[in-house]
């Protein structure tokens, strides 16, 4: 019995690399990323992550599997840096220990054909929480990600 099994305690990013016109390994934002998987770890009472666990592991990871990124316009290596509890118990609580890692897949286009999509999402959040009798405080987007998201 874990934390993360019956209490949902475990949080995830997801960031892509690419190849430039020169070969060379392009990540967007990274730092935002580990940003953002901290910012879910305070929300989930989880450990903070240290920067430097953060940056090395994913520098070590894509320098092992580098070639595994591919060169195509709509492709790219997906990279999942996930974290979550692995204290033995059962009970309501936060676990006092955690696993991170990093797994890795290539990937291509998400959609076989461009997609139009017209969202208004803050209405429609403004109508929830009216409906809710509940004060309209807009979050930013992509705030957190865990799995209960």
């Amino acid at each position: 019995s874990t934390s993360f099994i019956h209490y949902g305690q475990s949080i995830f990013e997801g960031l892509k690399a690419h190849r430039g016109q020169n070969g060379e390994i392009l990540l967007f934002r990274p730092m935002a990323n580990f940003a953002r998987l901290n910012k879910s770890a305070e929300r989930m009472s989880m450990a903070q992550l240290p920067e430097w666990t953060f940056t090395e592991g994913l520098k070590e990871i894509i320098n092992l599997d580098k070639s595994w990124i591919p060169t195509g316009e709509e492709s790219a290596l997906y990279i999942r840096p996930f974290m979550f509890g692995t204290e033995a118990f059962l009970g309501v609580k936060a676990s006092t220990s955690y696993r991170f890692m990093i797994i890795l897949s290539p990937v291509g286009a998400y959609y076989s054909k461009p997609v139009k999509v017209l969202c208004q999402v803050e209405l429609a959040l403004q109508k929830l929480l009216e409906i809710m009798r509940l004060p309209f405080i807009l979050q930013k987007k992509g705030w957190k990600k865990d799995t209960i998201n």
